[in-house]
């Protein structure tokens, strides 16, 4: 700072080890240089004699300086990219480049793409976009320069909207044979939609900025891409331009093009408004999603008729559904002025932003903008509360299209007209157009008409082979006071049951119990549990996280969730009980015999066979291999429809496991039968 302070006209930049000195004169310079020397040798350091560069033509951080231009440093673009973390590496060194060579955001746009990822390590490569844009990008470091700032020239900062951001330029001379000095690029927008005139702001807020750190002066004349004037009548640009031109004291200039315009991709912003934000005289379109039926809908009123048209898309999300049913909107009255009624407060908003040209960031704005751009009419969106209690014409459209795209016009109908004859499903799907399905549904919602469940039994899932669903449980046994509580767990697939004796049951007797199983059945992959504390708490959470354990709890206060192991429980203590007794231990077992008499029932339950099964559950769980393929067998769904395309995988006394397209579902064994009219191997 001293150095500064003694020598007021030059201009000292100093970064890590390197300092470029500039002055009026050579001598001035060469004083400077013994100056700086001598200031450095006094606190310690050193500068060579051969690291010093004098004359007119040095090199500062890669950056050529010559009296009349400025070249950009030689990088290395890379093109070896195989992880994420290498394509960020050649991304952030193409940013010391957007400021010295023409870089516009949509040959950048390419190489953004592919930081898209969730690891360091995820693979990456070249996309074609991006191998193009490196190669624009290595031209202009080979051909592109600046010119030096001339404190005695008007600084001008020009400003264009290309196709997927901005690019402005700080410059000298007359416009047609202006000098670059330096560019200014934005960033890659952060919002869904990015309105043109948006952009524009930001870029002249930039390039004030800029001029103003590295040149020390405001521009003197700011180029704005319009033909004219912007009228008043637009409040968007008014605020935009109002916040970016806050305290510039210059002149503004319109419609001018220097020479670097015939390498930009130039995008017209001054346009008539696409979308208004109050109605026009016209059709009115209501739109309405619903995420139940993943359905979009639009409907409108013809004379005393309502028309409607649909899409659905499980894969889209609400919001994402709501922008599908204006594009089909969108999609009506190609050459009128449409209006399009909304309840999507973000849909409503985006396309209002989208009354002029922007960038669009996500797929649902991309949706929108060419929906809004392909139509030959204006549009205006409005948005309504839905559901609002006060009715109206608008409320009346909207829940017509909310009931359209929940798939209850058409149902409502069948409804009322199975209330008033109750006719059957198969009639019902005749008469009003519906399915079958949907017809039976109808039909089973009826108090009237309804001969069974709706739903069939259901069937506690097993695991399909050894160790990959077990069932715990905490059971009290007043034999073995006092640690009278039992820790049991079950394999659902092969019966065996272990047991250990515990004082209370709490989560630390929980981690050990389960560390007891395992060592003796391996580690399963899922454990059923109730909702209780010990099975909930964060201890035990931890515990399978680290073993890669899925805990599946039941239904709170329904215990049918957890029907294996309560019955395990009972055989467990029936089994105590009956030791008990042999040995005359009627009412307790005493503390010292309570490890053989839980070991003794263990041992009758694991290791032979229990009913009519052929093997020992411990057997079992050791040495039988699952059924990899079955025969096939249809199956009864919930409305008694019989489905094919099933293979038998288990059976078990009452329940079975079916499989199709590698999914496995358990239900009860009368709800299975043999496909007879199975035709793969060509017989009936």
């Amino acid at each position: 700072m001293p150095v500064r302070h003694s020598h007021p006209a030059a201009t000292i930049i100093q970064y890590m080890d390197d300092i470029l000195v500039a002055a009026p004169s050579a001598g001035q310079v060469d004083h400077l240089v013994s100056t700086i020397t001598e200031t450095l040798q006094a606190n310690g350091f050193e500068i060579a004699n051969t690291k010093i560069k004098r004359g007119p033509c040095v090199t500062f951080l890669g950056v050529g300086i010559t009296n009349s231009y400025v070249t950009p440093p030689k990088i290395k673009v890379r093109r070896d990219i195989k992880t994420l973390h290498d394509m960020q590496r050649l991304v952030g060194s193409l940013q010391w480049l957007c400021n010295i060579i023409l870089v516009p955001p949509e040959v950048m746009d390419p190489l953004y793409d592919l930081l898209k990822g969730k690891h360091p390590w995820d693979p990456k490569e070249l996309t074609p976009q991006a191998t193009k844009s490196l190669d624009f990008i290595e031209r202009q470091m080979s051909t592109s320069l600046l010119a030096r700032w001339n404190p005695g020239v008007p600084l001008d900062l020009y400003v264009h909207f290309t196709q997927k951001g901005g690019v402005g330029a700080l410059a000298q001379g007359p416009s047609e044979k202006s000098q670059l000095i330096q560019w200014v690029v934005l960033g890659r927008p952060t919002h869904a939609f990015s309105p043109g005139v948006e952009c524009i702001a930001n870029l002249i807020t930039k390039g004030r900025r800029l001029a103003l750190r590295h040149l020390g002066t405001e521009p003197a004349r700011i180029h704005l891409p319009f033909r004219k004037r912007p009228t008043t009548e637009s409040t968007a640009i008014s605020e935009h331009l109002a916040l970016a031109l806050t305290g510039f004291g210059g002149e503004i200039s319109y419609a001018t093009k220097p020479p670097w315009t015939q390498l930009l991709t130039i995008v017209d912003i001054d346009v008539p408004p696409k979308v208004m934000d109050r109605p026009q005289p016209g059709p009115t379109v209501f739109t309405d999603a619903s995420s139940m039926t993943s359905t979009a809908a639009a409907v409108w009123q013809a004379g005393e008729t309502w028309h409607c048209v649909k899409t659905c898309d499980p894969t889209l999300s609400v919001q994402q559904l709501e922008a599908a049913a204006v594009v089909l909107a969108c999609g009506l009255f190609q050459d009128e002025h449409l209006n399009i009624v909304t309840d999507s407060i973000f849909v409503a908003k985006l396309c209002l932003a989208m009354s002029r040209p922007g960038v669009s960031t996500s797929t649902t704005a991309s949706m929108l903008e060419e929906a809004l751009s392909s139509r030959q009419g204006t549009v205006s969106v409005i948005h309504v509360n839905s559901h609002n209690p006060v009715k109206g014409f608008f409320q009346t459209g909207n829940d017509k299209a909310d009931a359209a795209a929940k798939g209850v016009w058409t149902l409502q109908e069948a409804r009322q007209l199975h209330e008033s004859l109750h006719i059957g499903a198969k009639a019902l799907a005749k008469r009003c157009g519906i399915s079958t399905a949907d017809a039976r549904h109808v039909v089973a919602t009826c108090p009237h008409c309804q001969k069974s469940p709706l739903w069939t039994g259901g069937v506690n899932p097993r695991g399909l082979k050894a160790s990959e669903i077990w069932q715990s449980d905490f059971t009290l046994c007043e034999l073995l006071k006092p640690r009278a509580w039992l820790a049991v767990t079950v394999d659902t697939y092969s019966g065996v049951i272990i047991a250990t004796q515990h004082l209370k049951p709490n989560s630390k007797a929980t981690i050990q119990h389960w560390l007891t199983v395992m060592a003796w059945l391996g580690i399963p992959k899922q454990i059923k549990t109730d909702n209780a504390s010990n099975f909930i708490s964060k201890s035990v959470r931890e515990f399978a996280s680290v073993w890669g354990i899925t805990l599946a709890q039941g239904i709170p206060y329904n215990s049918t969730g957890q029907a294996i192991v309560e019955r395990a429980n009972q055989t467990l203590k029936a089994k105590l009980e009956v030791l008990a007794k042999a040995e005359g231990f009627a009412n307790s077992i005493p503390s010292g015999h309570h490890t053989r008499m839980l070991a003794t029932a263990l041992l009758a339950l694991n290791q032979f066979p229990r009913g009519d099964e052929a093997n020992s559950p411990i057997r079992k769980h050791w040495a039988t291999q699952t059924l990899e393929e079955g025969p096939q067998v249809v199956v009864k769904n919930e409305l008694g429809e019989w489905e094919r395309g099933w293979r038998l995988v288990l059976t078990g006394r009452g329940y079975a496991a079916v499989k199709k397209e590698g999914k496995i579902r358990w239900c009860p064994l009368r709800s299975i039968k043999p496909d007879l009219k199975n035709e793969t191997n060509g017989k009936l």
